[in-house]
């Protein structure tokens, strides 16, 4: 049977598609194919897994507590607020206070005092405690975005 020149790279799509799934790609959880408007092409929609799956599957794999206490990521948050001066970004502080270890947290706000203390701030100290909490949510498998 030959594939249609459509048949071929769809083919190759499932294929990888099903072959991340397996392997427990985060990112995808289902994908399909449906018709454009004009039924002329035919368009793949991937579905992502949901952010309440990512955490429960972070907390699987690397035996996190499931949730902080409520006053300690209210601490912690405000913690990370002093440092920052960033109150819109209040509620990804929150988040990073509720998911990030302890000692990850504090080790970042210690660098950003260091960035503000010696005079080199090119950028504002919430863009710099962020790109540090993302470095090391990253080298712990956890996701933050």
């Amino acid at each position: 049977m030959r594939l249609s020149s459509f048949a071929r790279p769809a083919l190759t799509i499932r294929q990888t598609c099903d072959n991340l799934i397996k392997k427990g790609f985060q990112l995808l959880s289902d994908y399909n194919f449906i018709l454009s408007a004009d039924r002329q092409t035919e368009l793949i929609v991937f579905h992502r897994a949901s952010s309440l799956n990512l955490y429960k599957a972070n907390i699987r794999r690397k035996n996190y507590k499931t949730k902080k206490e409520q006053y300690k990521i209210d601490c912690l948050t405000e913690d990370i607020l002093d440092i920052c001066q960033d109150r819109k970004s209040e509620n990804f502080y929150r988040k990073v206070a509720d998911l990030m270890p302890d000692e990850d947290i504090y080790q970042a706000i210690s660098e950003v005092k260091e960035v503000r203390d010696s005079g080199h701030v090119k950028k504002s100290l919430g863009a710099v405690f962020t790109s540090r909490i993302l470095k090391f949510a990253e080298q712990r498998g956890i996701i933050l975005r």
